[in-house]
């Protein structure tokens, strides 16, 4: 079956609700990330379960380029931006990772018997042998040619059979949701939606490295040379932020306040020391310290007035 009328009208909806969600764009980062998942992606789910895995590429392209445009909203990164660095820098998953996402956890509650007799039925029987590898999983469907084998029972029966043991043994269905999130969703760091609306954006494109740096624009044509208005021959994040001498008296201050914070910062090399300012320390247990190290760069960045102009 060809799902693509589905598609299109479905992107029509979607385009409609984002049309409102860039109306308060100005709302806080959280905010307009909730309200994507509650407007927006509720749409794009609707159905996605029963033909996500029958659709074409180009129809797939078209929801990702939905949410790659959501993305950039929420976040504020400049156009050509990756959209894989958006989705990690969102903690969202691609639309076929998604797609695996819903229909596997809809499967668990089918396979424990949580949904009518009558969707059960259109399993197939299980491998009870205790000396087969796959005992525990379903028995493969017929080969009836590609549509069917990427139909919902045959494709999810047979992605089932991946899953973890231990995860699929969880007859709880949230403790069961929680593990999959783990497999198939990018961790989503909190601290990376700290700060001003304008700080966290100017924040945000550093670290996704699209920004009006000459470096990340002469990349996609934007400028006629990566070179820093110091005259040095690349004007790249950690140029900006550790070395550029046009802005010594700012760093300064950010690196006497970024000392109090993390104790050996300054026995860090160059790469590790913009890594922090950038993304933080990578341990949960830091969460307070990576805010205030948040808002610290952002007002470096205020402070060095170098995006003044262009926002």
């Amino acid at each position: 079956m060809d799902w693509s009328l589905q598609v299109h009208e479905t992107c029509l909806k979607a385009y409609r609700k984002l049309a409102v969600l860039r109306s308060v764009k100005l709302l806080h980062r959280n905010t307009l990330d909730l309200l994507y998942k509650l407007t927006v992606r509720s749409v794009i789910d609707y159905g996605l379960v029963v033909y996500g895995t029958s659709l074409k590429v180009s129809d797939l392209k078209r929801y990702e380029q939905i949410q790659y445009k959501a993305g950039k909203l929420i976040t504020g990164a400049l156009h050509l931006t990756s959209s894989e660095k958006i989705n990690k820098e969102l903690g969202w998953e691609s639309i076929r990772e998604r797609i695996d996402f819903l229909g596997l956890s809809l499967f668990h509650k089918i396979n424990y018997c949580e949904t009518r007799p009558l969707i059960r039925s259109c399993l197939t029987s299980r491998i009870m042998r205790n000396e087969s590898r796959q005992v525990g999983n379903y028995n493969r469907y017929p080969n009836y040619g590609t549509k069917f084998s990427n139909s919902y029972f045959p494709y999810f029966s047979k992605k089932w059979g991946t899953v973890q043991c231990s995860t699929r043994n969880l007859m709880l269905f949230n403790d069961y949701k929680d593990r999959l999130k783990i497999n198939l969703k990018p961790d989503k760091l909190r601290h990376y939606s700290y700060g001003s609306r304008l700080g966290n954006k100017l924040w945000t494109r550093l670290r996704l490295g699209r920004s009006f740096l000459n470096s990340h624009s002469f990349a996609i044509g934007r400028s006629d040379s990566p070179t820093c208005l110091c005259h040095y021959k690349n004007e790249t994040s950690l140029h900006y932020l550790l070395d550029c001498f046009l802005y010594t008296v700012e760093r300064q201050s950010l690196i006497d306040q970024v000392n109090q914070l993390v104790t050996n910062f300054d026995r860090l090399s160059k790469i590790e020391q913009v890594d922090l300012l950038l993304f933080g320390i990578p341990d949960n247990e830091q969460f307070q310290t990576n805010i205030d190290l948040a808002k610290l760069v952002q007002t470096y960045i205020f402070q060095t007035k170098r995006f003044l102009i262009r926002l």
